[in-house]
């Protein structure tokens, strides 16, 4: 880890005071940015063969309150992203709405990967009043055959059609996919 850095803020205000607007370029560039990843939920909708979050002993899953939620959003500053990606699908989550609410008074920007299974129109339609750098679409075959053996309980046409909707409504730079 680099402790040493060859200048401070100190420094940077010196060499910047004879600039009206040094302020605003100090105010730009945060001195801390933290991304965080978040799972809310366990719950998912599919029963992909090649789930490693599945829990086939107990067959449980768990989510996290909205209490929690926003005591871990709310307690780190200078949050810059928040990406809803690490188990479950983000759409299960009964509070998604109100998550993202919190997410988008608390960051730059908000990161989710999905499965497609669970938007709908009214859904899709919500997501352009947040701030998202992504939305990441688990896809894992290109034809309806393979998807469906792989992703059990997932309808391939909804997701293709799922993706057209999102590509519309938020663009082109917003949707991806991962196979």
């Amino acid at each position: 880890m680099r402790t040493n850095y060859p200048f401070s803020i100190e420094d940077l205000r010196s060499i910047t005071s004879k600039y009206d607007d040094y302020e605003d370029i100090l105010l730009k560039y945060k001195p801390h940015h933290y991304s965080i990843g978040l799972g809310v939920t366990s719950l998912c909708n599919l029963k992909c063969r090649f789930c490693y979050y599945k829990d086939p002993i107990n067959n449980t899953s768990t989510s996290l309150d909205f209490y929690t939620i926003k005591k871990i959003i709310s307690s780190l500053n200078n949050l810059s992203n928040i990406s809803f990606s690490l188990e479950g699908e983000f759409f299960c989550y009964k509070d998604f709405l109100p998550v993202l609410d919190l997410a988008s008074l608390n960051c730059d920007s908000i990161d989710i990967t999905t499965n497609a299974n669970k938007l709908s129109s009214n859904i899709i339609d919500s997501l352009k009043n947040y701030p998202l750098r992504s939305v990441i679409v688990s896809i894992d075959a290109a034809d309806q055959e393979m998807y469906e053996y792989l992703r059990v309980g997932g309808k391939f046409d909804k997701v293709i059609s799922n993706i057209r909707a999102l590509t519309q409504t938020l663009g082109n730079e917003i949707v991806k996919l991962y196979c």
